[in-house]
């Protein structure tokens, strides 16, 4: 699969106008008319779809908009037109609240035992949990589940026992994170149990089988990364599917001669604020934001997984 077009736009204009002139530029106007419609352009927040539309009606007037979504629509695969059986008809997915739910029938189940499960809670307290307990743990669990599920893979439990387990296995360390990343595999496998029976779906299974395919809305010839600086590990393995099927193109608020410090797959640098440049290795470039600033500069560093550890963690500030 081929890496991303990357652009530079420069640091004259801001975001949002730059933006709007480079896909402008992309097709021909025919009757008077910009024909959008085969666009679809990730920014990263409805705020920042507002001003990239704002900006098109602005330096174009008549015209057929592009498709606008966020990153976190994308991955909920809503719009996309499909060949793939399981996706035909698109299951419900549990909302945050029912998944807490699922969670706490699992753990205050008659038939659960904390005993069974030696690595994740203490000996002296065999049996369920009180239902106090269990919700605080499941909101543990449901941020955990998140963290994991940003990664290139879309990672659960399951799969994280098995990259614990492949990557440090001689040391005894290790040998007690497997153990636990597989009990709490266990405690996955009964709480999507939980939600198969309502007819549900965990909404991070969801997504990693969207980012998996390479569906996209109708029509779509061409995806535009704009605005969107920490992009997640799952987003970016979205795109990369979507490659074969579609142009990606990666706008950059930055001049063509800083192409140095971008690298589309091994790094990427941003610049902070008092101008000087850091590197950052495993990513896409990033797009530098706000949307409303002239010299825009990047924001926080993006979710990294750890394996042999304690799940995700956040970067710091570029």
């Amino acid at each position: 699969m081929s890496a991303p077009e990357r652009i530079f736009l420069g640091w004259e204009q801001p975001l949002a106008e730059a933006v709007a002139d480079r896909l402008l530029a992309a097709v021909p106007r025919q009757d008077g008319i910009w024909d959008l419609g085969a666009q679809l352009v990730l920014v990263p927040s409805a705020f920042a779809s507002r001003m990239v539309q704002e900006a098109l009606a602005r330096q174009a007037g008549a015209l057929l908009l592009p498709q606008i979504t966020t990153p976190s629509l994308f991955l909920s695969g809503a719009g996309f037109q499909t060949g793939d059986p399981e996706l035909a008809e698109p299951e419900e997915v549990a909302g945050r609240e029912v998944m807490a739910l699922a969670w706490v029938a699992v753990l205050t189940d008659p038939d659960f035992n904390r005993a069974d499960y030696p690595a994740l809670f203490q000996q002296d307290r065999p049996g369920p949990m009180t239902p106090a307990g269990a919700l605080a743990f499941a909101q543990d669990l449901l941020q955990l589940q998140d963290e994991l599920g940003v990664a290139a893979e879309g990672l659960g439990f399951a799969e994280t026992a098995r990259h614990a387990a492949w990557k440090r296995p001689e040391l005894q360390a290790a040998a007690g994170q497997v153990a636990r990343w597989e009990q709490l595999a266990r405690l996955e496998e009964r709480y999507l149990g939980k939600l198969a029976a309502l007819g549900l779906v965990d909404h991070n299974r969801h997504r990693r089988q969207v980012a998996l395919s390479s569906d996209l809305p109708a029509g779509i010839e061409a995806v535009w990364l704009a605005g969107v600086i920490d992009l997640p590990p799952l987003l970016e393995t979205a795109l990369t599917v979507r490659g074969t099927r579609a142009a990606v193109r990666v706008l950059i608020a930055a001049e063509p001669g800083d192409a140095g410090a971008f690298a589309a797959w091994v790094a990427v640098a941003g610049f902070c604020g008092n101008g000087t440049r850091r590197a950052e290795t495993g990513g896409w470039p990033r797009v530098s934001g706000p949307f409303g600033a002239a010299a825009p500069h990047p924001g926080a560093g993006r979710w990294r997984f750890h394996a042999g550890g304690g799940g995700a963690s956040g970067g710091g500030a570029v």
